[in-house]
């Protein structure tokens, strides 16, 4: 082969030089690379102890510009967002095939949490391609956090097994008294014993989920064998489980208040059971309840749901050996534990702020371990009406002891959340939970799945419920009444008919004082809907009110001043469901009575005022006015009983009240009128 000479080589150098600089830098091409990273984390929230394992899922998608080989994703706990050094990797992988780009694919595994895994409140990360086999154009995109406190994992160590006690115990039941109340308007239920004991509950008004017929039964004794010091005072109230939206107050005062004194060598214990003495537990007595200070010669309970509240005692040895047993279902181990750090505070075991640290804790770990648990149950496509009771009551139990407690809008530094946060994402779930079966009462009923009166009723109570959290409309949606109304058309049975209702009540006293006098008039077209058979409610269908009101004070003061108002207002419109009427009859009573609530608005104030001391005088704004209840219809009652019968095939109810009673320097004068006739 011919050789070149070396002019020739010099002049490729020289033209490509020549061409270099002519034309700049040729730039090399990038080269396509997948990128691999994890758009949502899944998990079911709880309570987990090192050894125990639980499923989690992750969303992986390919946001590169080449195609992915297979890769595994891993899970890691973590206590901030981003992985670090520090995190928890947890056993179990889960393979994930080759993505094209902009497809994703689902990681799905069981991971374990390791041995030895420190005590917190962890976020579970997602990382993809975990073992780092494909190269990626961006490999710090990788993981995902869980950052919803739905799904965030507590780890803890695991807890002792339930060991409930059952204490045996007797029942006064010939002094059992029941009382039906409803929501929207306060109740009261009293009892007396042949010894003298008196027992009084006491329910808010916004405490009852539905109408509810209340049972207290007095308890006579508890077995010495457990507690020798026996019974100071106890009763036990139905239905048993009933969770309150709002607490009652029980108050019992011994006909002897000695009972009261602690002999020396007993300790005094506060108890909480289920039925008739099952799962006995410690529960937090008066003098760690902010606002409980009980009067004199009395014991006071809080109740946050119905069983059993009683306070006895016995040796150091025996209250020891009650409180050691740990009760089953997590508002009782929330109840017992409380129980257990008061008394640890007052035995000097530990400080006030060792108290509030360690009660903080165990507020966290109730809500994962108790609330999420039962709310993730009723979420669930297989959850049902009463998962949704379940949840609701465990939600408002842990909320109720979380304000009493004062943690409201306080952080838990160990497991780095806020109380409120937890509280807020117990109230989004509900949120859900009341759509949720909002929606099924009313499918089912318009279909015919389930009897349209008992959906109709779930439906009224979710609203109930749904008011207590906010907005009805915003949670069961604007059309929520329309569709209450569509099922409440499938009930077959309805009452209706015209009540008048008039009250005049005046009040003296002694001056300088006040002297009232108000008359109220109200013509009320009232419609109800029958209950189920054995159910012994009915609820309102519909109807409207017209109220007119009528107050005068007159005030007569030391100096001789005296200043007088007079206020006129009328007031009408349809009845709703916020006017919280209801009709119910009693199986074992031939009668039946109402309660009436008309809150009326201000459609029409003529206000009234003259004083004779200018430094006295003022200007009534407008008003709001209530009827009802009815309460001294008849004498010594605090309901307007309707006497049924039947005429021509149909069931009436003829209602007839005439009051006149003074009381206290109050004259009270009642007068009602009306038919309710139920169609066929």
């Amino acid at each position: 082969m011919a050789r070149r000479s070396p002019h020739s080589r010099w002049a490729f150098v020289v033209v490509g030089a020549l061409l270099a600089a002519l034309c700049g830098t040729v730039p090399a091409v990038a080269q396509a690379r997948p990128d691999l990273v994890v758009r949502a984390v899944s998990d079911k929230a709880a309570a987990r102890s090192p050894g125990q394992s639980f499923p989690v899922s992750g969303r992986v998608k390919n946001v590169g510009t080449a195609r992915a080989g297979s890769s595994r994703t891993g899970f890691l706990l973590s206590r901030d967002t981003s992985r670090s050094s520090t995190d928890v990797v947890l056993s179990g992988r889960s393979s994930v095939p080759r993505l094209s780009p902009g497809a994703s694919a689902t990681a799905t595994t069981t991971v374990t949490v390791p041995a030895g895994t420190a005590k917190g409140y962890y976020y579970v990360l997602g990382c993809a391609d975990v073992t780092r086999v494909v190269a990626e154009s961006n490999e710090s995109d990788n993981c995902r956090a869980s950052t919803a406190v739905l799904t965030r994992v507590l780890v803890r160590p695991k807890p002792p097994a339930p060991d409930p006690l059952t204490m045996p115990m007797t029942f006064r039941t010939a002094s059992a008294k029941s009382v039906a109340m409803r929501p929207g308007t306060a109740g009261s239920l009293s009892v007396k014993t042949p010894d003298g004991t008196t027992y009084s509950l006491s329910v808010p008004s916004h405490a009852l989920p539905a109408p509810t017929t209340i049972t207290l039964t007095p308890i006579a004794s508890v077995d010495p064998a457990v507690l020798s010091g026996g019974l100071v005072a106890g009763a036990r109230l139905e239905p048993s489980g009933l969770q309150l939206l709002q607490p009652a107050i029980l108050t019992i005062t011994p006909a002897d208040p000695s009972r009261l004194t602690t002999p020396a060598g007993q300790h005094d214990l506060t108890l909480a059971f289920d039925k008739s003495g099952s799962n006995v537990h410690g529960y937090p007595d008066n003098s760690e309840l902010p606002g409980l200070t009980a009067p004199a010669g009395s014991i006071r309970f809080r109740v946050e749901h119905f069983s059993g509240e009683l306070e006895a005692r016995g040796t150091s040895a025996q209250v020891a050996s009650v409180e050691g047993h740990l009760p089953v279902g997590p508002d009782a181990t929330l109840e017992s534990q409380m129980n257990d750090l008061a008394g640890q505070v007052r035995d000097g075991e530990i400080t006030e702020a060792q108290f509030g640290t360690k009660m903080g804790d165990l507020l966290v770990e109730s809500f994962v371990a108790g609330v999420l648990p039962a709310i993730n149950k009723a979420l669930a496509s297989t959850g049902t009406r009463a998962d949704g009771d379940k949840a609701w009551a465990a939600y408002t139990h842990w909320g109720h002891w979380m304000m009493v407690m004062g943690f409201e809008g306080g952080t838990n530094t160990r497991y780095r959340i806020g109380y409120d946060q937890l509280n807020a994402a117990g109230q989004d779930a509900m949120v859900q939970i009341l759509r949720k079966f909002f929606d099924k009462d009313h499918d089912d009923c318009l279909s015919g799945a389930e009897p349209a009166m008992a959906m109709y009723s779930g439906m009224l109570r979710i609203a109930s419920v749904a008011a207590r959290l906010g907005s009805v409309e915003s949670i069961l949606g604007a059309d929520y009444q329309d569709r209450i109304d569509e099922c409440g058309a499938k009930v077959k049975h309805t009452w209706s008919g015209t009540l008048h209702y008039s009250s005049t009540v005046t009040e003296d006293c002694t001056d300088p004082c006040t002297h009232y006098l108000t008359e109220v008039s109200a013509k009320l077209v009232v419609g109800f809907v029958e209950e189920l058979p054995g159910n012994q409610h009915w609820l309102v269908d519909g109807g409207s009110y017209d109220v007119s009101t009528y107050e005068h004070s007159e005030t007569t003061y030391a100096t001789a001043c005296t200043h007088v108002e007079d206020s006129r207002q009328a007031a009408s419109g349809p009845m709703s469901q916020a006017d919280s009427y209801y009709l119910s009859q009693y199986d074992n009573n031939p009668k039946a009575y109402t309660q009436f609530a008309v809150t009326t608005t201000s459609d029409e104030a003529i206000t009234q005022t003259r004083s004779d001391c200018s430094e006295d005088s003022f200007t009534l704004s407008d008003r709001y006015y209530r009827v009802g209840p009815l309460q001294g219809c008849p004498a010594g009652a605090t309901n307007l009983e309707g006497v049924p019968r039947t005429t021509g095939g149909q069931r009436t109810l003829d209602f007839t009240c005439a009051v006149d009673t003074t009381s206290g320097g109050v004259h009270t004068v009642i007068d009602v009128t009306g038919t309710l006739t139920r169609s066929p």
